[in-house]
């Protein structure tokens, strides 16, 4: 649209007569565009009133789409200014976003204070603060001196500092393991042995007797016999055999009480009986 122009809608529906009626009284339409009933031009910006007092009697209202200059320039700007601002924010935040630490994110810490972490880390770190040309092994260092903190990771997401942190590990008293074997309980031939920690003495399928080392305390480092200590553990199963004696006799006898008499039957055959009565009835 060249300086001085217009561009004006009107809604009607004899739109070639109208068209025709304006350029016989001699204004220049340029740029026309029908929709339905629905008739846009371009004119001068002069011819715009004329334009108008020819559709006032019928009725029909003229609408300005646009005028040129600096004038109509500043108006649309102005009619913009929120979406050029909001533009520029959108613009700021997303530089910010990509090359600036605004928040930091503490994590990983139960005993140690977050305040006292954070306190570490704002006396090595200004924020908001430049991703360029930061330090964060200076940061790392810092936050690891702190009493309570092993280990520390730091690492940027976005405009994000993540600070996490390993504790210390509370010191405590360790009970002392003595340096014992494991031995047999009872005669027997092993049927299992698993060794956990120490050596193993025997084999599957040995004969042991009560008291028999099974799992050594230590390690053999070589061949010379020298040992590391260790404490013994596993698990050794093991198959019992008992034996016994018993005594037989080839008769048995057996009183039996009729009224005043008393009668002895005896019987042949085995019967088992303890040792002192086997030597009894001999």
């Amino acid at each position: 649209m060249n300086k001085g122009n217009a561009r004006i809608e009107v809604e009607t529906l004899n739109q070639s007569k109208h068209v025709s009626a304006l350029l016989s009284k001699g204004y220049a339409l340029s740029g026309i565009e029908r929709e339905g009933r629905r008739l846009s031009c371009i004119v001068k910006e002069e011819a715009v009133k004329g334009i108008e007092d020819y559709f006032s009697p019928l009725g029909v209202e003229v609408k300005r789409k646009g005028k040129s200059g600096a004038l109509n320039n500043l108006k649309r700007l102005v009619k913009r200014l929120p979406l050029l601002i909001a533009l520029l924010v959108a613009v700021a935040a997303f530089c910010v976003f990509f090359n600036f630490i605004v928040f930091v994110k503490v994590g990983g810490n139960e005993r140690v204070e977050k305040e006292v972490i954070l306190s570490t880390i704002n006396e090595n770190l200004s924020l908001p603060a430049a991703k360029r040309g930061l330090d964060l092994e200076r940061i790392k260092r810092a936050v690891t001196e702190i009493d309570g903190v092993a280990l520390c990771s730091v690492r940027v997401r976005g405009c994000v500092l993540e600070v996490t942190v390993d504790e210390e590990l509370l010191s405590g008293e360790v009970e002392k393991e003595e340096y014992a074997p494991i031995v047999a309980e009872r005669d027997c031939i092993i049927t299992s042995l698993i060794v956990e920690r120490g050596t193993a003495m025997v084999e599957v399928g040995a004969s042991v007797k009560k008291g028999d080392v099974l799992i050594a305390p230590y390690y053999r480092l070589n061949e010379e016999n020298d040992v590391l200590p260790c404490v013994a553990r596993g698990w050794a199963e093991g198959r019992v055999f008992r034996s016994a004696e018993t005594y037989y006799c080839e008769k048995r006898v057996v009183s039996v009480s009729r009224g005043r008499e008393i009668a002895r039957e005896i019987y042949l055959g085995d019967f088992p009986l303890s040792k002192r009565n086997a030597e009894e009835n001999q």
